[in-house]
């Protein structure tokens, strides 16, 4: 379910259309989110760099601004974080 309901944020982001999860619908998630097409909105951007030798790579979901958006989403509540752990980056 995860990668069906990411798939349909990154439609919704890169090409405005429009989700047709209910949930994606429902529970207002869209709002947190730049609208479609907003410049400097960057969606799917490659990053990669090396510390001490060891390479990481992968891709930001959403970049907009100084603001790094992931689009994770989860089946069960209790492994949500809460809003303090979302600030201090636990």
């Amino acid at each position: 379910m995860g990668t069906a309901l990411h798939a349909e944020l990154e439609l919704w982001l890169k090409k405005g259309i429009p989700p047709s999860s209910k949930i994606l619908l429902d529970s207002g998630v869209l709002n947190y989110f730049p609208d479609p097409h907003t410049p400097g909105m960057a969606t799917e951007e490659v990053f990669a760099f090396v510390i001490d030798g060891v390479a990481f790579y992968g891709y930001k979901d959403v970049e907009f601004g100084n603001t790094v958006f992931d689009l994770n989403t989860t089946g069960n509540l209790d492994f949500a974080k809460d809003e303090d752990a979302l600030k201090n980056d636990e």
